[in-house]
Order: C-alpha cells, then sequence, then structure tokens
C-alpha cells in the first residue's frame, strides 16, 4: 500500500511540478511566437518557421536516439546500481551524438549552399546559422533527457523549454527597438545559436549534481551493441513520430510555399497547446514506467497510466473547448492574416484531443523495450501521412494539411493503444482505473 501510494504520489508531484514548468515554457514560447510574428511579418516569420522545422527533423537523425534511449538505461541503471554500465553509456552516448550530430550539420551546410541562389539570401543564411545550431540542439536533448532518467524530472525541461525560448525573447526584444539591427529570421537564428551553449551548461551542472557517487569510482562497463541497437531503433522511432508532426508545415512550404507555412504554424501551434499537459506527464511517467517495468509490477504500471491517461485527457478536453470557442482572438495576436487560419484550427484541434485520448502511449511501449512496435506503427503512420498530405495540400492548401494530420494522428493512436494490450497487458485509454480492473476481472 505505502509503495503503490508513494508511486502515485510521485507521478502526481512530478506531474504538478512538470506542468507548472510546461506552463511557464509553453507561455514564453507562446508569447514568443506572437512577438515574432509581429515583429518579423508574416514572410520572415514563414522562413523561420521553416527552417526550424528543419532543424527539429534533423535533429532526431543528428541524436541517433540516445536521448530517449537514456530514459530507458539510465533510469534503469539506476535503479539496479548498474553504476560501471551508467559510466560507460554516457561516455558512448555523448561521443556517439556529437560525431553524427556533426557530420549531419556540415552535410545540411553543404546542400543549403549548393541551392543559396534557389532559396535567396535570407533564407540560405538562416538555414546556414542552423546548421551551427544542430549540434548543440542534439547534445542539448541528450542531456535533458540523461536528467531526466537520473529522477530530475523538473529541472530537465527547464534550459530547453525556459532558458532558451526567454534568452531568445529577451533578445528579440532588445532588438526590436534598435532601428540599426534589422529583425529576421536570420537574427532569430543567431540568438538561438547564443542561447544553445548556455541551456547545455546549465544542464551539464545539475548531471553532475545528480549523479550518484558510486558513479564517479566505477570501472566503466561497455554494451555498445545493445546501446546502439536500442538507440537506433528509437532514432527510427522518433523520427517517424517527428515527420508526423512537422511533415505538414515541411510539405506546405514545399508545395505552397512558405508563407502558408507560416499561417499553418500559427494554428499548429495553437492546437498543440492542448497536449501540453501530456508532455508534462511524459516527463514523470516514462522514467517511472521503466522502473516498474523491469519490477515486473504490472498492477502499479497500469494505475499510473490510467492515471495519467484521465488527467491528460480531461484537461486537454476542456482546454480544446477553450480554445474553439477563442481561437479566433488567439490567432489575431498574431497578426490580422493569421485569423484566416481559424478552421484549421478547429481541426487540429480535434486531432490533439484524440491524441490525448490515449495518454503517454507511445513512450510507454520504448521505455518498456517494445520500440520495435512502436517504430513499425509509426512508420506505416508517417507513410500514410505523407500520401494523405501530397494527395490534400494541393487541393486544399493548409486545411488539407490539417485533415491529413488528423486522420493519421487516429490511426496512429489506435494502433500503439492495441499494441500497448497485446505486449503490456496496460490499457493505454483515459478511463478510470476502477472500470479497467472490472473489466479484467470480468475477462
Amino acid at each position: 500500500m505505502d509503495k503503490r501510494e508513494g508511486t502515485r504520489g510521485f507521478l502526481l508531484r512530478g506531474a504538478i511540478a512538470s506542468f507548472a514548468v510546461k506552463i511557464i515554457g509553453t507561455g514564453i514560447a507562446f508569447i514568443a511566437q506572437i512577438l515574432l510574428a509581429s515583429w518579423l511579418g508574416v514572410v520572415s516569420y514563414g522562413n523561420y518557421v521553416y527552417v526550424f522545422t528543419w532543424l527539429n527533423l534533423l535533429v532526431i537523425p543528428a541524436k541517433w536516439g540516445f536521448d530517449i534511449a537514456s530514459l530507458r538505461f539510465v533510469a534503469t541503471y539506476c535503479a539496479n546500481g548498474e553504476w560501471g554500465a551508467l559510466t560507460g553509456f554516457f561516455r558512448y552516448s555523448w561521443r556517439r551524438t556529437i560525431a553524427i550530430s556533426t557530420a549531419i550539420a556540415i552535410s545540411l551546410f553543404l546542400v543549403v549552399r549548393s541551392l543559396r541562389h534557389v532559396l535567396g539570401l535570407e533564407l540560405y543564411q538562416t538555414f546556414a546559422i542552423a546548421s551551427l545550431i544542430l549540434p548543440l540542439f542534439a547534445i542539448v536533448h541528450l542531456a535533458q533527457r540523461q536528467l531526466q532518467g537520473l529522477q530530475k524530472v523538473v529541472r530537465s525541461p527547464v534550459p530547453h523549454d525556459v532558458l532558451i525560448p526567454a534568452i531568445v525573447l529577451g533578445g528579440a526584444a532588445i532588438l526590436a527597438q534598435s532601428p540599426s539591427v534589422p529583425l529576421d529570421a536570420r537574427t532569430i537564428a543567431i540568438l538561438h545559436l547564443v542561447a544553445m551553449p548556455m541551456a547545455l551548461g546549465v544542464l551539464l551542472w545539475w548531471i553532475a549534481k545528480a549523479l550518484p557517487p558510486p558513479v564517479r569510482t566505477a570501472t566503466r562497463q561497455n554494451h555498445d551493441r545493445e546501446w546502439n541497437e536500442t538507440a537506433r531503433s528509437t532514432m527510427l522511432v522518433m523520427g517517424f513520430g517527428l515527420m508526423l508532426s512537422q511533415m505538414d508545415t515541411i510539405m506546405l512550404g514545399l508545395l505552397v510555399g512558405t508563407t502558408e507555412a507560416g499561417l499553418y504554424f500559427a494554428a499548429s501551434r495553437l492546437s498543440k497547446l492542448l497536449i501540453f499537459f501530456l508532455a508534462a506527464v511524459d516527463v514523470v511517467q516514462s522514467p517511472l514506467a521503466a522502473k516498474l517495468h523491469a519490477r515486473g509490477d504490472r498492477a502499479e504500471l497500469q494505475k499510473t497510466v490510467s492515471l495519467g491517461a484521465c488527467a491528460v485527457f480531461y484537461i486537454s478536453l476542456a482546454s480544446g473547448i477553450f480554445l474553439t470557442i477563442c481561437g479566433r482572438w488567439f490567432l489575431h495576436l498574431f497578426g490580422v492574416e493569421f485569423i484566416a487560419s481559424y478552421p484549421i484550427l478547429v481541426v487540429l484541434i480535434v486531432g490533439q484531443l484524440i491524441n490525448a485520448l490515449t495518454g503517454s502511449v507511445e513512450p510507454l511501449l520504448y521505455v518498456t523495450g517494445y520500440h520495435r512496435d512502436t517504430a513499425r506503427v509509426l512508420g506505416a503512420s508517417a507513410i500514410v501521412n505523407l500520401a494523405l498530405n501530397g494527395i490534400l495540400i494541393p487541393h486544399y492548401g493548409a486545411m488539407g494539411a490539417a485533415i491529413a494530420t488528423t486522420i493519421t494522428l487516429f490511426l496512429s493512436n489506435v494502433a500503439l493503444s492495441v499494441f500497448v494490450w497485446y505486449r503490456l497487458r496496460i490499457v493505454a485509454l483515459a478511463f478510470p482505473i476502477n472500470m479497467i480492473q472490472s473489466n479484467h476481472r470480468d475477462g
């Protein structure tokens, strides 16, 4: 009883604290997007959104999956006292991430340099700066997840979700008052380049403080093959997942233009406010689920999953109703031109509510070792999403992208929930735990 109450108490306390951090970070990021859209104008803002959408996509292979693999290995090694393996994993994951992200960054620069006459000066220079940001971006993600695996779930998102957007917003606000410095997509990219090392420094300091003392004297153990195989599979999972979330914006930019991509991005960004509590629960639930699964405590894992799913869905539902009512007003904050994106926002809200209904189903599979199933589902979903975008965007523009995204979210979440039940015998839906227990007994 004490253990169960302790687990639920940890989940609730961690989720509430993480939720508070997410509120602050999301609030800063949301205000930043509104102000940047106003300061940059539709064209420059579209260029900024387009470049950073590509950056978010390229960071997935740049990390090679070691960030998400850290949730499993760091939490498991700490739970089992395998300090030598923990030391080896830290060293191996950092070396691989730095090497791979640097190679991809160089490739990105060479590609955009060859296309500089096609891209135009501002877009080309913003991409060039993004190639410098990419390795730092990958390392920040890795450090954040490793701190999360060390059970510092409240601190872990602060540098990325709060510190970086705060620095970018503060710098942009200062530069907006200076007529001698042009505020465009290139300037915002430079501010990101300045903010990344600061965030990384904070993360490294916190990791050094959080490491258990035995790690410092442990003899390093290497499980390179297992680490690399898990990371590679996880990279595919995350890559497919990010393709699902970013493909709409990228294809709009390719097929219609960066200006419409920027208009769509504002609606997409608003709709994703619905699930930032899901992200807060993920931060706490993922390492906890890894521990409970390693201990074989399925009953407690079911309670943890059900509690998180119910909290996420009902909060998201209330937020969705509010956002549907006030959506035009929020879009107006970005600029008068963005109000036209309201129908797109409504369609995307439906998709995010479907996403919230299953809770943290995707990370639940990969932290319990079933990352291959997740990769299969998300890979198939990415293909479906690519096909739907290719069919719908030429005819319906941004609305076609929204419909494609919503259909794909429905299909992928249904499939992932089926795999969670098949592999773990866990019901990953927003149903009260007493209903689930009753169904188990009846079955």
